[in-house]
């Protein structure tokens, strides 16, 4: 997002505590302080134009599509949250299914399933975003339900992924699942912009922890956030042997 890099630290606490602290006064504080960020961002690009990406949003803004400096402010923090929160969630969960699954982690660790693959089970199974909804702007039929124009429909990740008409065996943790079609990242336009960069690092973990690591176990009870929308483990005690 070519934000400097003295700031970096200070938005990543901001964005974790505006997620996952047990205090609701901080969560509303900190994302109160990521919007101001962004907001100050904005109004210092329209004066500099130094930040190609807010320039590059920005002037799609003044070209009819209609994007406000609110709204610009709200992409930019749904962007920085997509990045920071989401994929060490996918690799949490995925270390903690590993440690339940020491046969998987052989499969990975010996071998015989590519990292690539076990990622892409990673994200089937993890499922960072919970939910997604949408607005219908017409008349439309989804599956056994009419929708009208204004009602507002919701996809639950979750239940997708584990959708048996699509997955075989959708509640067996496979690291060697092939034609995985999860819908973690969502899809069509509304595609995560950050997907093939998710899919990068998760892989370049696999990999890393393979020629490391023998073994994975848990070294205390998983603790999880209290979100319903960005879901994922604040704490996992384990022991990589």
């Amino acid at each position: 997002m070519g934000l400097p890099r003295a700031d970096w630290a200070w938005i990543g606490e901001k964005t974790t505590e505006a997620f996952e602290s047990p205090s609701e006064v901080r969560r509303i504080t900190a994302n109160s302080e990521i919007f101001k960020y962004f907001y100050d961002l904005v109004r210092e690009n329209r004066r500099t134009g130094a930040n190609e990406f807010v320039s590059g949003l920005t002037a799609r803004a003044g070209s009819g599509s209609g994007l406000t400096d609110e709204e610009l402010v709200f992409n930019f923090a749904g962007i920085l949250a997509g990045g920071n929160e989401t994929t060490r969630y996918t690799l949490a969960a995925l270390t903690l299914e590993l440690a339940r699954h020491p046969d998987q982690w052989r499969r990975i660790a010996e071998g015989e399933v590519d990292p690539s693959v076990a990622t892409e089970e990673g994200l089937r199974w993890s499922v960072p975003g919970m939910h997604v909804m949408r607005t219908a702007t017409e008349a439309v039929r989804v599956g056994d339900a009419e929708v009208a124009p204004g009602e507002r429909v919701v996809t639950w990740i979750g239940s997708a992924n584990r959708d048996p008409e699509v997955f075989d065996a959708p509640d067996v943790f496979d690291v060697g699942r092939t034609g995985n079609r999860h819908v973690s990242f969502g899809a069509g336009r509304h595609v995560c912009l950050g997907s093939r960069l998710a899919r990068l690092e998760i892989t370049a973990y696999l990999r890393a922890l393979r020629g490391m690591v023998t073994s994975v176990e848990l070294n205390g009870p998983p603790r999880y956030n209290g979100s319903n929308f960005t879901w994922g483990l604040n704490e996992l005690p384990a022991v990589l042997s």
